[in-house]
């Protein structure tokens, strides 16, 4: 494998550059005026499904930030894969890895 010089493997630093480059486009404009139109023709419908959260989910949450030791808004990511029988994540936050019912896919 190769690394930088900060040790860091060349996969490791493509994929954070990928993540962040992706967020970079997530957070502009043109990509909420891509969705509002998605949504408006009704398409996004078909491709995703949006999952409710509920009171039973933040307890969840609340004990996944004391037994994983994760982040608020990660604890509740895995309290609501948990609630729905999402077994697996698709991330690069190595946090997941910590959280025994769920299996961190490598992208």
């Amino acid at each position: 494998m190769f690394h930088n010089f900060e040790g860091e493997s060349i996969k490791e630093k493509f994929n954070e550059e990928r993540f962040f480059k992706m967020k970079e486009i997530f957070e502009k404009e043109e990509i909420n005026e891509f969705f509002e139109r998605m949504r408006a023709l009704n398409i996004l419908a078909n491709i995703w499904n949006v999952l409710d959260i509920n009171f039973e989910i933040f307890e969840t949450a609340k004990t996944i930030i004391k037994v994983h030791r994760l982040l608020p808004n990660d604890a509740l990511i895995a309290a609501t894969c948990k609630y729905y029988g999402i077994n697996k994540i698709a991330t690069f936050d190595e946090d997941f890895a910590r959280v025994d019912f769920l299996e961190v896919v490598k992208v």
